[in-house]
């Protein structure tokens, strides 16, 4: 396979892949932690190796192209179950359906309505995003510090339910307080986490 071809497999099946890995894991990898202990369980499961700033750069976590290799394709294939790359496509092209389209979500939860007024949620998401939002009360929020995001400061929105390892659209969002009210999503890829700080 040349690098081209292996570059072009590797973007058609790599969200297959990642499913595999999840059920393997039995979890989502889409943290840091989950990073290092997705390279643990390899070295466990298969006595060879993959860093963990390797696998951040396979599934897009961190900053800059998406380069796969052969071999690193290779070994987790083997992870989960098939003897090398080649065999997990030809697979997944046998296959009509590789995941649900639908299904129950098994996740932590945030139920808003619930939630203290002047409590603080604590979202992040990858790459780097950090988000800390003040809840006002009725679904409403307001952003308090951010990095890496375009909800600075100021900016308010609404939402009624947050789920862990999923995404999270954010409904009436206005940038710092300003301009149209609007729909805007965070988290699309590999979902949000949170933390609840509650005065």
């Amino acid at each position: 396979m040349t690098k081209d071809e292996l570059q072009s497999s590797f973007l058609n099946n790599r969200e297959a892949l990642f499913v595999a890995i999840n059920q393997a894991m039995g979890q989502k990898i889409s943290t840091s932690k989950g990073f290092q202990l997705l390279s643990s369980e390899i070295f466990r499961r298969t006595g060879k190796s993959i860093s963990v700033s390797t696998l951040k750069r396979i599934y897009g976590y961190v900053g800059g192209e998406v380069e796969a290799r052969q071999s690193t394709l290779d070994l987790l294939t083997l992870f989960v179950g098939y003897a090398d790359w080649t065999h997990f496509c030809e697979a997944q092209g046998k296959s009509e359906i590789v995941s649900p389209s639908s299904g129950f979500v098994n996740a932590r939860k945030l139920e808003v309505s619930q939630l203290p007024v002047n409590s603080i949620v604590r979202f992040t998401w990858a790459p780097d995003r950090i988000c800390s939002c003040l809840y006002r009360g009725n679904n409403n929020f307001e952003v308090l510090r951010s990095e890496h995001t375009r909800l600075v400061a100021g900016t308010t929105f609404s939402c009624s339910l947050i789920l862990a390892d999923q995404p999270l659209v954010l409904d009436h969002v206005l940038i710092a307080g300003k301009g149209v009210a609007s729909t805007y999503s965070i988290g699309r890829t590999y979902g949000i986490q949170f933390d609840l700080i509650v005065p």
